[in-house]
């Protein structure tokens, strides 16, 4: 039976891990809430949205003429 719980917690490591490398970082809606003159450039032309997020930034692109993928916020 203890061999059990071994192999399961090993297989969940194992999955965390495969799921760090896919690199997709969840970030908060606070954390991309900026206006965008404050936007600074995480990307490059006509970046994904998933690209962008497995650089660990943000990605809006509803407004036309602005930078799409920015990095987040930092805490003040």
């Amino acid at each position: 039976m203890e061999h059990k719980g071994c192999w399961v917690l090993a297989i969940v490591f194992i999955l965390g891990l495969s799921s760090l490398a896919n690199g997709y970082i969840q970030l908060s809606q606070e954390q991309c809430a900026q206006q965008p003159s404050a936007r600074v450039n995480c990307g490059y032309p006509y970046i994904s949205a998933e690209a962008c997020n497995n650089r660990g930034c943000c990605f809006d692109n509803s407004i036309v003429g602005v930078i799409w993928c920015f990095f987040p916020r930092t805490e003040e």
